[in-house]
């Protein structure tokens, strides 16, 4: 069969044929003895044609024809298996299909209808299909006297993951809600009860569909148990302009990775209720857009951020600032040093940490950043590890790491980390360390929350397009301890199983949504808080040293690792509270609130009595979890 991404001259955009009018159909059914029936009418003077397109929900094309039609003529196509069906004159039979279609024309003469029958009830749906594509609509509930379940048909007829919100009403009131990804070229079929589990027939009477995507208007299905009636009509758009609140100051770019693993190794993707679903790669994400401009700068389409193609040689912290205000690029003069949150916008998780690797040849590695920046690895021939490829950012800590030294949180692009850096000399040496530089402009609000207590025990953020659970796992006395504390495939689990307050599409937050959430002008040993916003609450901990601290969070992202035996042994946290570490004989804040760093996925904390690493980064493998759900 052919994939339906051959007819995207057909399927793109605004899904027309010849520049002119395509027709949606958002439902087939196969299920016996259902009987569906496409007719195309043309009630123009003229002969006319039109392109009929059926796929199914593998996004194979299943029929494929440019149907010639007379003047004022018609055209029936039966798809059905209920084989006691007749056809009639003028209708052609095909294979029962479980998907979609669309009838494209080139004269708004030529119109389509749709028509559901159940055998050989008497009952027969019927309706003309809509061109029109928009970002909300409405299904009203009837309601009506024997019938006994209502529910929709929602079609995506693109190449991309369509998620759509769905809210129902009862007289003017908010009853449920719930977001739902439907892959490229598939469909959501389903009743009231399966969308919002509880909720049945009379426990609504309107429904609205709504995204950030445009989308083909939806059909609402209402039947009974009996079959002997049924209801099918279209949406009406009531939003044809994508809202004010899905154009993001804030969109996080998604962290490109793609394959999925257990606790060690790859594996092949986890079904929802198989453990490990729910992890990064499984859901889409907003993907890397880079534009090279070709003088030396290069343009985040997602962010709207200009960048420094070139990050040049190292310099000192002092430096990185100075040079920020005399830097001259592509006749623009308004150059910055990225915020963390600015420069982490740019990490890729489709890097490979080589960490723990002898070797020189970096040919075989993968940094955690594209390809269209320059990029370097740490130079071993003048001393440096391959890793040290860290770059400078304007966050500084607001305390301090390592007894006292002032600390700049800066992105490592060769192991894929956020750590605390100090500014000043290195030890034993009268210079500082040095950095790579990223310069950037654009976009001054890039990094800012828009935070609203929805009052309910979520926290909105309209900058992301993001929704927060308000207490953390702690709240909720999960893990082995009750205390909050999970595993990493525990955390998929919880977050996967959640509902709370009306929405059951939960989730473990990727390490790039995670960072998104952090106050790096709190610390716990500045304001007594973690570092996030006050309308959230936080689990309290005694860290290693014994102080009341607070915790490290899980990521769906796995932290690759350069060892094919244990590539996906750890994944990506980040600390809310202080980036603890064993240093000189004893523990203290190493690397700062706020820092992002990774466990491993299993085993026992007690076997790290000293951490791990160069500055003995704290192994806890039981961290905690704060659930997120993407909202329109």
């Amino acid at each position: 069969m052919i994939r339906l991404s051959t007819f995207l001259i057909i399927l793109v955009g605004t899904m027309s044929w010849s520049g002119e009018i395509t027709y949606f159909g958002p439902h087939l059914t196969s299920t016996t003895p259902w009987v569906n029936k496409i007719t195309i009418f043309n009630s123009d003077s003229e002969p006319q044609n039109a392109q009929l397109l059926i796929w199914d929900t593998n996004g194979q094309v299943a029929y494929e024809n440019t149907i010639q039609l007379d003047s004022n003529d018609s055209e029936t196509f039966v798809l059905t298996s209920f084989y006691s069906y007749q056809t009639k004159e003028g209708e052609m039979l095909l294979d029962p299909v479980q998907g979609a279609f669309s009838v494209t024309v080139t004269d708004e003469k030529v119109v389509s209808t749709l028509s559901f029958q159940y055998g050989n009830q008497p009952s027969v749906s019927s309706f003309f299909l809509s061109e029109r594509t928009g970002y909300g609509f409405l299904l009203p509930n009837m309601q009506l006297e024997h019938f006994d379940w209502a529910g929709a048909a929602i079609s995506n007829p693109y190449e991309n993951t369509l998620t759509i919100e769905l809210k129902a009403f009862h007289g003017g009131t908010l009853k449920a809600q719930t977001t739902k990804a439907i892959p490229g070229y598939s469909k959501l079929v389903a009743t009231a009860d399966t969308i919002w589990p509880g909720l049945d027939m009379d426990g609504f009477d309107q429904m609205t569909i709504t995204s950030s995507t445009e989308f083909p208007a939806p059909i609402l299905i209402s039947g009974n148990a009996t079959q002997d009636r049924h209801l099918f009509f279209m949406g009406t758009c009531i939003q044809s302009e994508a809202s004010d609140e899905s154009k993001l100051s804030y969109p996080i770019v998604g962290t490109n990775q793609s394959d999925f693993y257990d606790a060690n190794r790859e594996m092949s993707a986890p079904s929802e209720g198989q453990p490990f679903y729910g992890q990064d790669a499984q859901y889409s994400s907003n993907s890397p857009n880079y534009t090279d401009n070709g003088d030396g700068t290069i343009t985040d389409q997602m962010t709207g951020l200009m960048w420094q193609k070139d990050p040049g040689s190292k310099k000192t912290y002092a430096q990185a600032v100075e040079d920020a205000g005399s830097l001259t690029l592509a006749g623009y003069d308004d150059w910055r040093l990225p915020s963390i949150k600015e420069l982490y916008s740019l990490i890729l998780f489709s890097g490979i940490d080589p960490s723990g690797y002898s070797g020189q040849d970096t040919s075989g590695l993968t940094p955690f950043i594209d390809s269209v920046f320059d990029f370097e690895y740490g130079d071993p021939s003048v001393g440096e590890r391959i890793i040290d490829s860290q770059f400078a950012t304007s966050t500084l800590y607001v305390d301090t790491t390592m007894n006292g030294d002032e600390t700049m949180f800066g992105v490592n692009f060769a192991d894929g980390r956020i750590k605390g850096y100090g500014t000043g000399p290195m030890p034993g040496s009268n210079s500082g360390k040095t950095f790579f530089t990223l310069y950037v402009r654009g976009n001054p609000d890039y990094g800012t929350n828009r935070f609203v207590d929805n009052g309910n025990g979520t926290v909105s953020d309209t900058s992301t397009g993001l929704m927060w659970l308000q207490q953390d796992s702690g709240f909720f006395a999960v893990g082995d301890r009750g205390d909050g504390a999970l595993s990493w495939e525990q955390a998929l689990a919880f977050s996967e199983n959640l509902e709370y307050e009306g929405y059951s599409d939960w989730r473990l937050p990727t390490a790039k949504e995670l960072q998104s959430i952090v106050d790096y002008s709190r610390a716990p040993g500045i304001t007594g808080t973690a570092a996030i916003d006050p309308m959230f609450d936080c689990s309290s901990i005694n860290n290693e040293l014994g102080q009341a601290d607070y915790p490290c969070y899980w990521s769906s992202t796995t932290h690759a690792s350069w060892a094919s035996d244990r590539r996906g042994s750890n994944a990506a946290y980040v600390a809310f509270g202080r980036g603890m570490g064993y240093m000189n004989g004893t523990w203290m804040d190493v690397h700062g609130a706020g820092c992002q760093r990774s466990d491993p996925k299993e085993g026992d904390p007690s076997d790290y009595p000293t951490g791990h690493g160069p500055q003995g980064d704290a192994i806890r493998i039981f961290n905690f979890v704060r659930c997120v759900r993407t909202i329109n």
